[in-house]
């Protein structure tokens, strides 16, 4: 034995057997320089699984819309221009690709954890894939930007539209929002922009209050809309008290014409010397009466009731009553016998203790009457013993408009409403109050 190892040709024909036997042995392409062929990427995965290399049992399915999720401190920053999905190639079994293709049972995301702010160049990664298989994803790198995340309070300012379009003879009080303020959460380069938060109503056509929900809209100094990542609450309440404000203004007769021979006119006397009118407030308080209403007493032969139509003052909606009754006494020679008309006798009624309704009012606030005492007022009705009997308590609304009143004393106007068929009057047309914000007890825990 010896003797052979000391022989070179049996040293050498046991080198040349090892070469060979590592040659043999060693991968197919190992040099990372030359590209590698379909053939070997499916040895390799084959290899890896530790199935035998049939090129049969070897596929590749590009699967599309795969979410990428972004992994970042989302309580401190916000990410921008990360794509929402990207398209990725799996290579491997037939069977594990199409599972895999199908259940879509791995992740690929954006590792942005130890990043700061700024633009960055990232590669995406993936996790949970099953063994078998590889994956290259289209795209692989992508940009994004990494800013830091802002939280402020907005005051919210009601938005009103169409304001001029408001049913004829109505108008809106001062609008209530709740909540107040909000939230607003996003980049800080976008918080710093915003200049106004508004929730809008509108008011084309409103004849009663409004109460409804509006968003959020956030606008720059320029009236362009500001994005946010989160605006909380989205949305507000808003109530707009809208009304048709009405006025009672004294009324007169005037006579026109000349009566007939023997003829002469006594007395002219309307049966309600008010009438209310109706329309925007600031009409209504340049008014001090209704025009004079003339009284063609030509025909007038005898006593009489005559209706006459009430004219609406410039710039108003509406009147109440839209006529009125009046009696006209005359004298004249009357043969043996004749008996003179009788006009129909007026009667005043008062309805007592009329509640008044309160608009507007703060949730957070009180409101106590100083004048009337109570939330109620007296109504004296005239009419004739017919109209009268027909007219009761709950012919009438009475309410105050409280919106945007702050702590302290306040004189209000009492709007009304009540039928046609008769006139009336309030025993006062204002009344004051005093608001106040309602004490929390500190006590209760």
């Amino acid at each position: 034995m010896d003797r052979w190892i000391n022989n070179n040709w049996f040293v050498r024909i046991i080198a040349l057997f090892l070469a060979l036997l590592l040659y043999i042995s060693a991968p197919e392409n190992t040099n990372p320089l030359v590209p590698r062929t379909q053939q070997q990427e499916r040895g390799e995965v084959q290899q890896q699984s530790g199935k035998s290399a049939d090129p049969a049992s070897y596929t590749e399915r590009v699967v599309t819309g795969i979410p990428i999720k972004a992994v970042y401190d989302d309580e401190r920053y916000i990410v921008y221009n990360l794509p929402s999905e990207t398209a990725v190639t799996l290579k491997g079994p037939i069977s594990d690709v199409t599972k895999s293709s199908v259940q879509k049972d791995f992740e690929v995301y954006a590792d942005l954890e130890d990043l700061k702010q700024g633009t960055h160049k990232i590669k995406l990664k993936y996790r949970n894939l099953n063994p078998n298989l590889k994956m290259d994803m289209n795209p692989s790198d992508v940009s994004v930007t990494i800013e830091r995340k802002v939280t402020k309070s907005f005051p919210v300012q009601v938005d009103i539209v169409n304001a001029d379009q408001i049913s004829p003879g109505y108008e809106a009080g001062t609008p209530a929002v709740k909540p107040k303020t909000v939230e607003v959460t996003g980049p800080e380069r976008d918080i710093e922009r915003i200049a106004e938060v508004k929730a809008r109503v509108n008011l084309q056509g409103a004849k009663d209050d409004i109460s409804q929900t509006a968003d959020i809209t956030l606008y720059d100094k320029n009236g362009n809309i500001v994005p946010a990542t989160k605006v909380s609450p989205s949305s507000v309440s808003i109530t707009v008290p809208v009304s048709s404000p009405g006025k009672q203004l004294p009324v007169s007769i005037v006579q026109s014409g000349t009566p007939k021979d023997g003829i002469t006119i006594k007395e002219i006397k309307a049966e309600t010397d008010q009438i209310t009118a109706y329309g925007p407030e600031k009409v209504l308080s340049d008014l001090k009466k209704i025009d004079d209403i003339p009284l063609d007493v030509s025909g007038i032969t005898d006593n009489a009731t005559v209706t006459l139509d009430v004219p609406v003052p410039d710039g108003a909606t509406e009147v109440y009553p839209k006529q009125i009754k009046v009696r006209v006494t005359v004298d004249k020679q009357q043969a043996e016998g004749d008996v003179p008309a009788q006009a129909e006798k007026q009667e005043t009624k008062v309805l007592k203790g009329i509640p008044i309704k309160t608009t507007g009012l703060e949730s957070d606030k009180t409101l106590d009457y100083i004048s009337p005492s109570v939330d109620a007022e007296d109504i004296t009705v005239t009419g004739t013993a017919s109209e009268l009997n027909k007219i009761s308590s709950a012919d009438f609304s009475l309410s105050i408009d409280a919106s945007g009143l702050e702590d302290g004393d306040h004189t209000v106007k009492i709007n009304a409403s009540g039928p046609k068929t008769a006139s009336w009057k309030l025993s006062q047309e204002e009344a004051k109050i005093q608001i106040s914000t309602q004490q929390t007890d500190s006590s209760q825990s």
